[in-house]
């Protein structure tokens, strides 16, 4: 298995447990891109998710989820042809797509093409 889906796999995992995650755009220099998810803007973030080498972005900079489902996925198959043809995404670069909550049901997803993906999950989330 590619090292970014199990990351991918790690990801859904840890944060299966909570009810929903606002996640964020929280820095982006065109190249490095993080996401800080969180439930409360109060409070520090409860997981930052890295990606460097980012050749593609598409979506809000703000949006929920709810972890009980997946979150975070890389997409595959027809989905990911079409995206790679129409915005030249090179093969290096895996296509991750982010899985917006219910009631951000019109929107396709939040797509991010990037070579390489990290996180870091507070210790509080369990």
């Amino acid at each position: 298995m590619d090292f970014r889906k199990q990351i991918v796999n790690q990801i859904n995992e840890c944060i299966s447990t909570l009810l929903w995650l606002d996640f964020d755009v929280m820095y982006y220099n065109g190249y490095r891109m993080i996401i800080s998810g969180g439930i409360d803007e109060a409070e520090p973030p409860k997981m930052l998710i890295a990606f460097d080498e980012v050749s593609f972005y598409s979506g809000r900079t703000s949006w929920k989820s709810e972890p009980s489902e997946s979150v975070l996925s890389i997409v595959e198959g027809d989905e990911e042809a079409e995206i790679r043809k129409r915005f030249d995404v090179e093969y290096r670069h895996a296509i991750f797509k982010f899985i917006p909550a219910e009631a951000f049901a019109e929107e396709p997803g939040f797509y991010i093409a990037a070579e390489k993906i990290f996180y870091m999950i507070s210790p509080t989330i369990k």
